[in-house]
């Protein structure tokens, strides 16, 4: 591949030292040479790929296993590589929770049936500090920004959090659960402390060429409230027998403060010769989001074949469907509505199981709907990213040699699905996430 250079008139001087008398230089001392010429470790580990997720697409490419060590695979084509500091990939943040809680119990009858339940409240304050190292000077071409030193970020907040619950036995096989409670959740760690990262792409100009600050993300805000919602549920169970239930819940949940994908402008950013000339990009970050509610209903049905013969005593079934639609008051660009973020309003699995003394397996099959994932991108009102449906196949296996050790093996992902989103139509391709398949083996020890 051959890139211009970045020589004017006014600045001969440049960053690229590998340029020809054209102002020309090649991206890499390998792009020149056959492949069968090239080392060994990419030489040896080219190989073709056909029918690429059934897409009828052959192409070649390294092989992954030769990128199990990155850093060695890279340093084995080129030795002098030395390692950088990345500012927006370094941060740190502590957090320190001091709680305190009371309770008490209550129960008794009414009128031939049972109660009992709980009333309390816990209160939570929060010290958090963030240390996040700025992105400073852009740097040569492909390689990372200097790093600007460190800005830290004190705060310190309260919560209250009440909770009530309510369990009422109408029968010796049916109870009637209500609750009530506040909630606060920490954010992961990262949401409040990520940097910020910038991309360049080439831009010709009549004085010559830059590379122009084009895209930015920023994966953390300090600034970031915990989520926190005021929760309400009602639910329903029926025991058929030790084995078996069915239950019913209905939820509404209101949503005080959460994290949205967002993008925000910035027309200040420097392009990568360090000039500012007031380009405006859009930044992708975590933004703050509030003032919404998810309300619906979750069927779960438990079913134990104790009836069958044999071994079949021993299987049983579960299944579990949620019904959860939310809005945002907000529209895409086809004019359909906008759910909570993260939410998807149809979800569910089904699991079969056999479970005996000493050994027990486990298949499960889980599904959920679209969900929104990102707003406004590339800063455009109403150009909602959304995930497509998944769908996916899990299974375990554990076998207990005795009440202190038990050896398990564990699949997720047998189907081998993606993540696929797109961009408010469904065949607006935006990206996709590939998870192989992984197995995991282990023993685990109790006492």
């Amino acid at each position: 591949m051959i890139l211009s250079g970045n020589a004017t008139v006014t600045t001969p001087s440049t960053w690229c030292t590998a340029g020809n008398s054209e102002g020309a230089f090649r991206a890499g001392p390998l792009s020149s040479q056959q492949l069968s010429k090239t080392p060994p470790p990419l030489a040896n580990n080219f190989q073709l790929y056909r029918n690429l997720l059934g897409s009828g697409i052959n192409f070649w490419a390294i092989n992954p296993h030769a990128l199990d060590d990155p850093l060695a695979y890279w340093k084995s084509l080129y030795p002098s590589t030395t390692e950088q500091v990345s500012p927006g990939f370094t941060w740190a943040v502590w957090m320190k929770e001091t709680s305190g809680y009371l309770q008490t119990d209550f129960n008794g009858p009414l009128g031939g049936m049972s109660y009992s339940g709980n009333v309390g409240v816990r209160v939570i304050h929060t010290d958090l500090n963030v240390t996040q190292h700025l992105t400073g000077a852009p740097g040569q071409y492909g390689t990372e920004a200097a790093d600007a030193g460190t800005e830290v970020t004190r705060r310190s907040y309260n919560d209250i959090l009440p909770a009530l619950n309510l369990a009422l036995n109408v029968t010796d096989k049916l109870t009637v659960r209500l609750s009530a409670s506040k909630n606060m959740m920490p954010l992961d760690l990262s949401q409040w402390g990520g940097g910020l990262q910038l991309n360049y792409s080439l831009l010709e100009t009549k004085t010559g060429p830059i590379y122009q600050v084009a895209t930015g993300s920023a994966a953390g805000n300090p600034t970031l409230n915990p989520w926190r919602s005021t929760n309400y549920g009602a639910s329903f169970e029926y025991y058929i027998n030790p084995t078996s239930m069915v239950n019913l819940e209905l939820f509404h949940i209101d949503v005080r403060s959460f994290i949205i994908n967002g993008s925000v402008t910035n027309c200040n950013l420097p392009d990568e010769d360090g000039v500012v000339r007031h380009h405006c990009i859009a930044i992708t970050e975590p933004l703050q989001g509030s003032g919404n509610s998810i309300q619906g209903a979750e069927f779960d049905y438990r079913q134990g074949f104790t009836f069958l013969p044999g071994l079949l005593a021993n299987t049983g079934m579960e299944f579990n469907f949620t019904y959860a639609p939310s809005k945002t008051g907000e529209r895409d660009l086809a004019g359909n509505e906008i759910p909570f973020q993260d939410n998807s309003t149809e979800s569910g699995n089904l699991i079969l199981w056999y479970e005996d003394k000493h050994f027990e397996v486990r298949l499960a099959y889980n599904y959920r709907s679209k969900r929104a994932f990102a707003e406004s991108v590339g800063g455009i009102t109403g150009m909602e990213e959304y995930e497509a449906p998944q769908r996916y196949l899990d299974a375990s296996a554990a076998y207990r040699f005795s009440k202190y050790a038990q050896l398990f093996a564990n699949a997720t992902n047998l189907t081998n699905e993606y993540q696929r989103f797109y961009l408010v139509w469904a065949d607006q391709f935006g990206h996709s996430n590939f998870s192989e398949r992984m197995f995991t083996v282990g023993v685990r020890g109790q006492w």
